[in-house]
């Protein structure tokens, strides 16, 4: 595309999940949004009918899917697959219509159509409609993947459904599946018989390139452990409550502080119980945060962090991203998590960092030898702060996204996974 052309493109993010400011959906639109604007391209986003005030005001919106995703599985008394395959249909139709409506009043030029993370059912609705349009039309055509689909329901029709879905895609010009984690695009590169790039992860804050953010740590002071984010059992809060009881007596006698968020919810009745454990504990120097953070007040939490600690189920973040774990690389923290996950793969499998998921004692081990090497992490923790935030940010996520050969086609190629499957520098 020649730069003329360039800045005559539209870029349409197509999320039916951007309904508001949790986790890191809205991460993801404001990075293309304000990429968009620096680069002279037009921009919107189309969302759900529900979406918040917050997200209508944060950038520019179109409603667009009329239903939530997600819910209850149909109940009756035909078999577990058949529902399911009734429930995929169902919503996989919605996408479809919702987003065929949407399409039709947006103007003809070149375009990107990026589909960050979609659902399985929301995915072929889109496949369809990807299917649907002219084959020598303008558009380029970008899903994100970023679920396990080992993990995600760990169902055999979804593998099923998604297998069929790639492979309707392959072959069709302007369509690129990327992902964010390159073992994760090997095994979809596996599955879908088509090569899969890696993106990076366009969570840095602006004049994140400066000094590393100041921890509260020091000679003679406490160090300060934080937990921020969701609190779900796959994200390992049973390890982690059960470690900070264990560790009472160093919070006692004030070798460690804590700020932990802590916000249960009713979907996950396990994980409501281990915040109801662990307030009950009353550990000296644990502050439990239960309400939702504002953004001044997450990004104050992990820069005040000796250590951030992502404790994330190895069963369900062997391949997956953290959001929470690329946030607290980018600011130079130290980042304590479990060994053969995606995350102990980013830290180049630091042992003095790691422990094994499903061990409270372990993770109780690494956290007082992590504590007694605060220096030599935290350094460590900086250089690895710079080589993570010359790839991972908006500016270089963009590029690559729309395919913009002003943003280094080199890392483009050098980032693509073939469907042959190799293995990742």
């Amino acid at each position: 595309m020649s730069a003329a052309n360039a800045a005559q493109r539209t870029v349409y993010l197509v999320d039916p999940d951007l309904h508001g400011t949790l986790g890191h959906y809205l991460d993801y639109a404001l990075a293309v949004y304000h990429e968009a604007r620096a680069r002279g391209d037009s921009f919107l986003a189309l969302v759900p009918t529900c979406a918040s005030e917050a997200v209508r005001a944060a950038l520019p919106t179109r409603p667009a899917f009329r239903r939530r995703h997600g819910g209850a599985e149909p109940a009756g008394r035909l078999p577990h697959s058949l529902r399911m395959l009734g429930k995929l249909g169902a919503e996989s139709m919605a996408a479809f219509a919702d987003l065929r409506r949407a399409a039709r009043s947006l103007p003809a030029g070149p375009s990107v159509f990026f589909f960050p993370n979609p659902s399985t059912m929301d995915l072929l609705g889109f496949v369809a409609w990807i299917l649907s349009r002219p084959a020598d039309d303008e558009a380029s055509y970008v899903i994100l993947l970023r679920w396990d689909h080992h993990v995600r329901g760990r169902r055999a029709v979804h593998r099923a459904l998604l297998k069929a879905a790639f492979g309707l895609l392959r072959g069709r010009r302007g369509v690129r599946i990327v992902s964010d984690s390159a073992p994760l695009a090997r095994s979809y590169a596996e599955l879908a018989g088509m090569p899969v790039e890696v993106l990076p992860i366009p969570h840095a804050e602006p004049g994140a390139g400066g000094a590393a953010a100041p921890a509260r740590g020091g000679a003679g002071r406490p160090c300060h452990l934080v937990y921020v984010g969701g609190w779900r059992t796959e994200q390992g809060v049973g390890d982690l409550a059960d470690a900070l009881i264990a560790m009472r007596g160093d919070f006692a006698e004030g070798r460690f502080t804590a700020t932990i968020q802590a916000r249960a919810s009713s979907v996950d009745p396990q994980a409501a119980a281990v915040q109801r454990r662990l307030k009950a504990a009353a550990i000296p120097g644990v502050e439990i945060v239960e309400e939702v953070l504002s953004r001044e007040r997450f990004l104050g939490c992990l820069a005040a962090a000796d250590f951030v600690v992502v404790p994330y189920q190895v069963e369900a973040y062997r391949y997956r991203t953290s959001g929470i774990f690329a946030e607290a690389v980018a600011l130079g923290k130290p980042v304590i998590t479990t060994r053969e996950s995606w995350m102990a793969g980013e830290l180049g499998g630091d042992e003095a960092l790691l422990y094994t998921s499903g061990s409270p004692d372990d993770l109780v081990r690494t956290l007082r030898g992590a504590a007694g090497l605060l220096p030599e992490l935290g350094a460590r923790a900086a250089r690895r702060r710079s080589a993570w935030n010359a790839f991972h940010n908006p500016a270089t996520f963009y590029g690559l996204l729309v395919g913009d050969t002003r943003q280094g086609a080199a890392t483009a190629r050098a980032t693509q996974v073939p469907h042959e499957v190799r293995r990742a520098g």
